[in-house]
Parts: C-alpha cells; structure tokens; sequence
C-alpha cells in the first residue's frame, strides 16, 4: 500500500472518514522521525486495507495542531474519522502492529 503525503490542501480528500489510517506526524531534521520512517514504510506493507499517511509538520503547523501533536514522532491512528490512538515517539514494527490490529478489530 503507498503512503500518501498529507497537507493542509489535500488532508480532506486524503484521510478517509471510513476505516483505520495511520498518521506519522514527522519533520525533515528530526533524527527519531529518519529512524521511524523505515518501520512505518515496513508496517505500511503488512497492513492491507489500512491507510497510511505523513503529515511533515514544517510545512503542515496547522494539522499538527489540529491533532494535537506537540512533538516528533508522533503517530495518530483513526478509526472511521475519530482518533483512536495518539502517541509520540519511535515505536518499533511490533509495537505499532499491535496497535493497528487492536483498534482495527471489530
């Protein structure tokens, strides 16, 4: 699955109301943020069917804000449009399947 590139122009059309997307909330010098994008570009992978998106908070403040995100990492999972799961920081490819299993279970 590709992970598609958030912005304040397009984040309207490119995070779905429905079903589980995944957003790595992340800036160009942030070294946590380069040593969470091959985990998050790996987990994108597994996860069929769930939606994955970036959201480069240099150039995105204002959805940064919206959601909430005070630091980098930061990984942000909805769930039909609402938040399910908000936490910053590098987590590793387990940790982050786990929590995609757990609020995309019915």
């Amino acid at each position: 699955m590709s992970i598609l590139e958030v912005t304040r122009d397009n984040h309207r059309e490119a995070i779905p109301d429905r079903g589980v997307v995944v957003l790595d909330f992340w800036a160009p010098w942030c070294m946590p943020c380069a040593q969470f994008a091959p985990i998050f570009e790996r987990t994108a992978a597994r996860h069929e069917g769930v939606h994955f998106a970036k959201v480069n908070t240099d150039e995105n403040q204002d959805l940064a804000r919206a959601f909430g995100v005070q630091s980098i990492p930061t990984v942000v999972i909805l769930r039909d449009g609402k938040a399910a799961y908000h936490r910053a920081g590098v987590l590793t490819g387990r940790a982050l399947d786990a929590v995609i299993r757990t609020v995309a279970a019915p």
